[in-house]
C-alpha cells in the first residue's frame, strides 16, 4: 500500500474537505451581539484556512504563486500472502502445507510543494522505508519453518508537476491534473525479494475533480500509470481511480471515506507476458483531519484492503506547515 492508495500518496494516494459557507450573524447593537459577530467572524476565518489546507494537502487544489509546504509523515502498511506448498520429511512422509509470506513496511516520507505561476504546483516526496519479511510454513496448522529478513533504505522520489484546469462554478467540477514521475531510486535485494521501492521507473498521469455540497464535498477521478523496462522486465501497466465523500464534522475537524480500486496487467519478461500477474487492488480508507494551531495541520487516516492483491491493513499520520517565501 501506498501513500498513493493511503493518501495520499498515498498517492497514487486520500481527499478530504471541510464546511466553508459563510455563516449569517444576526445583527445587533449590543455587546453580546457583537462578541457573537466576533466569534462567527473568526470562525468562518478559522474554516477557509482549515478548508484551504486540507485540499491542498490532499492534491485537489494547488498552492497559490509563492507559497510553500512542507508534510511529513509516518505510514504503516501490513502484507499477508499465503499459498499451497508441499513438505517432504526425511523419512519420506509428505504432507501438504500452508506458506505464508508477512511484510510490515514502515516509511517516513517529506512531501513538499511550491507555488507556481499559472495555476501550477511544483511537488516532490521524499520516503525512507524499512521491510521486514517473515516466512512460515504451516504443516497441520503448526509452524514447521520461520526465515525473517530485512531491508531499509530510500524509497523512489517522486517530482511532480501539478495544473488547474478549470476551477469550481455553478454546473462544473474543480479539476486538477498532475504528472508525476517515479524515480526508482529504492534499493533491491533480489534474494531475499525485498525492495524498498517498485524497482521500476514508472509515469503517473491524474485527474481530480471536486463538487461542493456544504456540509460535503464529493470527489474523484481517474489515473494511468506506465511502467518502464529494467533489466528485461516490464510491469504492467497500472489503470484505475477513486471515489469519496467528506463531512464537516466542525469548522476545525473533517471526516472522510474514499475507495481506491487499481487494476494492474501482467508483468512482462523480456516482451513476453507473464500469465497470472495481473492484480486487482481496492482499499476503503478512514480519516479524520484538524487544525492544531495557525500554520499547522494534521491528518490521520487507517486503510483497509478489499481485494486479495490488496494489502491487509494501513495507517498513516502527517503534519504540514505552510510558509510564504
Amino acid at each position: 500500500m501506498s501513500r498513493t492508495l493511503l493518501a495520499i500518496p498515498i498517492a497514487s494516494g486520500l481527499v478530504i474537505g471541510m464546511l466553508s459557507g459563510p455563516a449569517h450573524a444576526q445583527e445587533s447593537s449590543s455587546p453580546d451581539g457583537a462578541s457573537s459577530a466576533s466569534e462567527t467572524k473568526a470562525n468562518e476565518a478559522l474554516a477557509e484556512r482549515a478548508l484551504d489546507r486540507l485540499l491542498v494537502t490532499t492534491g485537489v487544489v494547488l498552492l497559490p504563486k509563492g507559497y510553500f509546504e512542507v508534510e511529513p509523515g509516518f505510514l504503516y502498511v501490513r502484507n499477508e500472502e499465503s499459498s499451497p506448498a508441499v513438505v517432504t520429511y526425511g523419512t519420506g512422509a509428505v504432507f501438504v502445507a500452508e506458506q505464508r509470506i508477512n511484510e510490515d513496511t514502515v516509511e517516513l516520507f517529506a512531501q513538499l510543494r511550491l507555488g507556481l505561476p499559472g495555476d501550477m504546483q511544483l511537488e516532490v516526496d521524499v520516503p525512507y522505508e524499512r521491510v521486514r519479511q517473515q516466512q512460515v510454513t504451516d504443516v497441520a496448522l503448526a509452524p514447521q519453518a520461520n526465515g525473517t529478513a530485512a531491508l531499509s533504505g530510500l524509497g523512489d522520489i517522486v517530482p511532480g508537476i501539478a495544473k488547474t484546469l478549470m476551477t469550481e462554478a455553478p454546473g462544473r467540477p474543480n479539476l486538477v491534473a498532475r504528472l508525476s514521475w517515479y524515480t526508482d531510486t529504492g534499493r533491491t535485494d533480489p534474494r531475499q525479494g525485498l525492495y524498498t521501492g517498485s524497482g521500476y521507473d514508472a509515469a503517473r498521469l491524474s485527474l481530480l475533480a471536486t463538487k461542493r455540497q456544504d456540509p460535503l464535498v464529493f470527489l474523484g477521478g481517474p489515473f494511468y500509470q506506465r511502467s518502464f523496462e529494467e533489466h528485461g522486465l516490464r510491469q504492467g501497466d497500472q489503470i484505475g481511480g477513486s471515489f469519496g465523500v467528506a463531512l464537516a464534522a466542525s469548522p476545525e475537524t473533517s471526516l472522510r471515506v474514499v475507495l481506491d480500486e487499481t487494476f494492474v496487467r501482467d508483468t512482462e519478461s523480456h516482451r513476453t507476458v507473464l500469465g497470472g500477474t495481473e492484480q486487482n487492488i481496492g482499499v476503503l480508507t478512514l480519516g479524520a483531519s484538524t487544525t492544531l494551531h495557525v500554520g499547522v495541520f494534521l491528518d490521520f487516516a487507517i486503510q483497509a484492503g478489499l481485494t486479495h492483491d490488496a494489502p491487509a491493513l494501513g495507517a498513516g499520520v502527517s503534519f504540514s506547515m505552510r510558509f510564504h517565501l
